[in-house]
Order: C-alpha cells, then sequence, then structure tokens
C-alpha cells in the first residue's frame, strides 16, 4: 500500500469536515420550531391526523357534492378551510373518538340532490338524519355498511327504488323512518333480523306484498306504520308475537279479512288505526275488553255488529272513537260517557238507531261528534235533551246529525253551541237554532 502525499491527505481532512458540518446542519433544521415538518403537521389538523379522520372529512365532502341546491346556505360552513369538520352545521363528532362523525343531522333545510353512498365511510356514525328535503334518487345499499348506525331518518323526501335490505347488517338499528318517499317493492324480510328496532314507520310509499313474517321477530318493536301504502292480504295472525308493539297503523291499505283476535294479547297497545281498508266481519269482542287502548280507529271497512253497551267502562281511556263509513248496527252506548278523555267520536254512516244519550253532555273535552247518515229518531222534546246537554261540552267544534230520522222542535240552547259547532240539516228538521 502506497503513502498519501500531503495534498492528498489535506483534501481528506477537508471532505471530512464538510460532511461534519452538513449533519450538524441537518440537526439544527429538524429541531428548529419553524421546520418545515411541523409547519405540514399544522395543516394537516384541520382533517385530522390519522387516515381514518381524513376518510370522514372526504365522505362529508362527497356528500356535499351531491347537494345541487342549498336554499337556505346550511353547507356554507363546509367550505370555510379554516374550520374543523366537527365544526361544521349538522356535524356532530365523537367523545371518545373525538374526530370521528357520530351524527348527521340536516333536516328541514330543502336540501335537493341525491345521498351519496361515500356516507358509509363514516364508520362511528350513530344518527342520520334528513328528513323534510327535497332528495331524491335511491337509499344507497352501502349503508349496511354503517354498523354503529342506531337511527335513519329520510323521511318526507322524494327518494324512490327499494328498501334496501342491506339495513339489516346495521344491528344496531333502533328506529328507522322512510315515511313520504316514492319507495317501491316490498318490506325486506332481513328487517325482522335487527334486535334493537323499536320504530319502523314507512307511511306514504308505494310498497307492495303482504306484510314479511320475519316482522314476528321484532320483540322490541314499539311503532309498526305501513299506512298508506299497497301493502295486501290480511292483518296477519303473528302480530301478536310483538308484544311491545303500543301504536298499529296499518291504514290505507287494500287489507282483506278480519281484525284477527290475536290482537287482543297486545298488553301494552294503544293504538289501533286500520282505516279505509277493505276488513270485513265483527271486531273481536276482547278487543273491547284491551284497557290500554286509546286510540280505535276502524273506519270506511266494512265491518258490523252490536258496539258493546259497556265499551266505555271497558276502554275508559279512550280518546279517539272512529267507526264511521262501516256496518254498525245497535244503540250508541250511553257508558261512552265513562271514558272522560274522549276527544272524538265519529259513528257517521252506519246503521245505529234509537235516541241520542243525553249524557254525551258530559263529555267536557269532546270536540267531534259525528252521528250523521244513520237511522238515529227524535219525536218528542224530551229526545232533544241532548242537545242542550252538548252545552257543557266547551271544546265541541264539530257536530254532525244530518240525514237521520230527528223530528221536532229544537231545544233553547245556548249560543256557544251554536256558534262553534257546524250542523248538518236533520231530515224533517222543523225549526232551527235559536241564537
Amino acid at each position: 500500500m502506497g503513502y498519501l502525499s500531503n495534498s492528498q491527505r489535506a483534501c481528506s481532512w477537508w471532505s471530512s469536515l464538510m460532511r461534519a458540518t452538513l449533519l450538524l446542519l441537518c440537526l439544527f433544521v429538524l429541531s428548529s420550531p419553524q421546520s418545515p415538518a411541523i409547519t405540514t403537521s399544522t395543516a394537516t389538523s384541520l382533517v385530522g391526523n390519522n387516515s381514518k379522520s381524513v376518510s370522514d372529512h372526504s365522505a362529508l365532502i362527497s356528500f356535499k357534492s351531491h347537494i345541487y341546491d342549498d336554499p337556505y346556505g346550511a353547507l356554507s360552513s363546509w367550505d370555510n378551510k379554516s374550520l374543523h369538520f366537527c365544526q361544521w352545521q349538522g356535524v356532530t363528532c365523537g367523545s371518545r373518538h373525538p374526530e370521528r362523525v357520530i351524527a348527521l343531522d340536516l333536516p328541514s333545510l330543502g336540501l335537493s340532490g341525491t345521498i351519496s353512498p361515500s356516507i358509509a365511510n363514516l364508520a362511528f356514525l350513530r344518527r342520520l338524519s334528513l328528513q323534510h328535503n327535497k332528495l331524491d334518487g335511491s337509499i344507497p345499499q352501502e349503508l349496511g355498511h354503517l354498523h354503529q348506525l342506531q337511527l335513519l331518518n329520510l323521511s318526507v323526501n322524494f327518494l324512490e327504488g327499494q328498501i334496501p335490505s342491506s339495513l339489516a347488517n346495521c344491528r344496531h338499528l333502533s328506529w328507522i323512518h322512510l315515511g313520504d318517499n316514492l319507495l317501491s317493492g316490498q318490506v325486506p324480510q332481513e328487517l325482522g333480523s335487527l334486535p334493537q328496532l323499536i320504530d319502523l314507520v314507512l307511511p306514504t310509499n308505494n310498497l307492495t306484498g303482504a306484510m314479511p313474517t320475519s316482522l314476528a321477530n321484532l320483540s322490541s318493536l314499539d311503532n309498526l306504520d305501513l299506512s298508506h301504502n299497497m301493502i295486501t292480504g290480511g292483518i296477519p295472525p303473528w302480530v301478536a308475537n310483538l308484544t311491545s308493539v303500543t301504536r298499529l297503523f296499518l291504514g290505507l291499505n287494500p287489507l282483506s279479512g278480519g281484525i284477527p283476535s290475536s290482537l287482543c294479547r297486545l298488553p301494552s297497545l294503544a293504538r289501533l288505526d286500520v282505516p279505509e281498508n277493505q276488513l270485513s266481519g265483527m271486531i273481536p269482542p276482547c278487543l273491547y275488553n284491551l284497557t290500554s287502548i286509546r286510540i280505535l280507529s276502524v273506519g270506511f271497512n266494512s265491518l258490523g255488529g252490536i258496539i258493546p253497551s259497556d265499551i266505555g267502562s271497558t276502554l275508559p281511556h279512550l280518546r279517539y272513537l272512529d267507526m264511521l263509513g262501516n256496518h254498525f248496527i245497535g244503540l250508541i252506548p250511553s257508558s261512552l260517557s265513562n271514558s272522560s278523555g274522549l276527544l272524538r267520536i265519529r259513528f257517521q254512516s252506519n246503521n245505529l238507531h234509537g235516541k241520542i244519550p243525553r249524557n254525551l253532555g258530559t263529555l267536557q273535552n269532546l270536540s267531534i261528534l259525528g252521528l250523521s247518515e244513520n237511522q238515529l229518531t227524535a219525536k218528542e222534546a224530551d229526545d232533544w235533551s241532548f242537545l242542550t246537554a252538548l252545552t257543557n261540552c266547551s271544546k265541541l267544534t264539530k257536530l254532525e246529525i244530518g240525514n237521520n230520522s230527528l223530528s221536532g222542535v229544537l231545544p233553547n240552547t245556548s249560543p256557544q253551541i251554536s256558534r262553534s259547532s257546524i250542523f248538518r240539516r236533520t231530515r224533517y228538521l222543523e225549526a232551527c237554532l235559536q241564537i
């Protein structure tokens, strides 16, 4: 091995010095408060410091891009580059995961557009409330990826297509509100596998087919609303399996057959709403003994039979009793006076006969009394005593007694009932109210 000359040694020493100097300079720059690394971190903090929060941000941006009309500027804060997306209007982030979106609430804002499938990337989303807008298109199947979702409210929009069966993957769903849209097809069988479902509210759509039998598994269901659709078949006996249900809305469908007696096994049923179907037969007698009922609405069907004379005693908590447009016969039960909270009685267009009970005048909360188009009679002055008694009903705003067999002279009643009530002309009426 040869020896280095003096000039070679000098060059080697100088090269080592330069490398050491450059190394020290790099260390100084990296440790400086103004270093580029810290500045970059600050710039990205508005969307979070991890890829998951960036994904939430991107999902929200995609949602906004699918909205083409925002008449109230509800999403204007979403354009603020200096505002963290957790502070955008309608966006709520969690406390345990402070940069993850748990709720998107944008109701009643007139938003027009479609629902972006990218919303399914909001993995922590628990509540999606977009009701009362002008959204159209279909409900994305991708919503089934929202495994934390508890509430879905897309009601009162213009959504069409079928209800995604993938919603059954959202095992924590407790409230599904999709009413007042243009949805079609059948109610998915898969929805019957949601163990925590409390509200299934799907009225005023174009849903068809029979009620899926899988719904019998919804032991936590409190409110089932399939009204104003095109649901066919009958009211299935398995409805009795819905032991937690308090409200059952099946009106304005072409349902046929009878009202099943199995409904009497629903211990908490407070509202049975089945008007404007094609139901026939008699109301099961046991249903009149279900003391939990507050609203019984069976109007405009082909139901018949006698209204039990003790209905006011067996259903003491009644608020609404709507039985108009059927074939009920017999007398108006005077026991209705025992249901002191009654607000509305509608018996129009049946085959009821006899006199109008005077003690209906004790119902001080009564606002509507509809008795027209029956075979009710009044001949003697005492037969009209019900009219004098009704002057005690200070909240009465509508009284219909026309198209019966009422005759004779009306009593001199308080002007109060004349001003606040709507009267239809009675057959054979020989006198008018004295005001």
